[in-house]
């Protein structure tokens, strides 16, 4: 017997039998890969559950929804660490420090870990009362940085908000938070990128920008017909110039207008035609067609045909 052939050779075995083989080995095959959501040893940790919290953990996977306390991080942190009430939480949280490798010891042992709200791969963070702000490092913005109040916090590679119909945030909705403090602040929606605060700016109402650049638009074209009728006025005067004679002393017979005058009205005339009266006409043309492609409902218009802000 050939002791160094392969346990998946079926070249020695019936039909019936290499084909029950080969789907022994297909499935085994399978298993090992974790194909079709089949179990498969992964590193494991354990996760460092305190006394107050109940965990919802499943055993074939990295994945956990805790009942507790708030803690952002070990027992001792969050108002759960320092024994406070009314400060009841929900995190759930797949892949656990999900950028350290994770390995059994060679005693056996695990490796513990507790919450990280910077290396654990996704969570939704759910607190009675918690600052969401400090806990997840997140700037200040004008909105300010919420302290001992509910909050929640999601945070992953990447956050998808999807709806079939329609999105509102909306602030303010009542006049008391949770702990029934009253709200003084007026605080809106900020949105803030590289979490950067450095050149954070009002947003734009898009209907008053329009407004705005309508009139703009229109006190530039009425500053243009102002100059328009300065030009016309001062060709008159230059006509009139042109032509202008004196009485001579000769029978008070009027001299010739002066030819160099008529030459130069001549070519300032000229001149008004190509250099104003064109350029004034398609300006015109060119005001109208910025309003209907900017400041309408065309594909360039800077107001938004869907979204909205306040």
């Amino acid at each position: 017997m050939d002791t160094n052939k392969k346990s998946n050779d079926v070249s020695g075995l019936n039909s019936n039998s290499s084909n029950k083989l080969k789907t022994a080995t297909a499935k085994t095959l399978a298993a090992q890969g974790g194909i079709g959501n089949i179990p498969k040893k992964e590193p494991e940790l354990s996760f460092f559950k305190t006394q107050n919290e109940y965990v919802i953990k499943n055993p074939n996977s990295d994945s956990y929804i805790t009942l507790g306390k708030d803690r952002p991080a070990g027992k001792y942190s969050g108002y759960g660490g320092s024994g406070d009430t009314k400060c009841s939480s929900i995190d759930l949280v797949v892949g656990r420090i999900s950028p350290v490798a994770v390995e059994e010891t060679d005693n056996g042992q695990l490796i513990y870990a507790d919450n990280n709200l910077t290396l654990d791969a996704a969570r939704i963070y759910i607190s009675q009362k918690t600052d969401i702000d400090e806990n997840f490092k997140l700037t200040n913005g004008s909105i300010g940085n919420s302290k001992a109040k509910s909050a929640i916090g999601l945070k992953a590679d990447g956050i998808r908000i999807i709806a079939r119909e329609g999105i509102k945030l909306v602030t303010k909705t009542d006049f008391a938070n949770a702990a029934g403090a009253e709200i003084n602040e007026n605080n809106g929606i900020e949105i803030i990128a590289l979490n950067d605060t450095g050149n954070l700016q009002p947003m734009l109402l898009g209907q008053n920008t329009v407004d705005c650049l309508t009139e703009l638009i229109d006190e530039v074209d009425r500053l243009q017909n102002r100059i328009e009728y300065f030009i016309e006025e001062q060709q008159k005067f230059n006509d009139a110039v042109s032509q202008h004679t004196h009485n001579s002393p000769f029978f008070g017979i009027p001299t010739l207008p002066s030819p160099n005058l008529i030459i130069n009205n001549m070519a300032l005339t000229l001149n008004k035609v190509l250099n104003v009266t064109v350029p004034y006409y398609f300006q015109k043309i060119n005001f109208n067609g910025i309003k209907t492609k900017y400041l309408s409902n065309g594909d360039k218009a800077i107001k938004s045909k869907y979204n909205k802000v306040n």
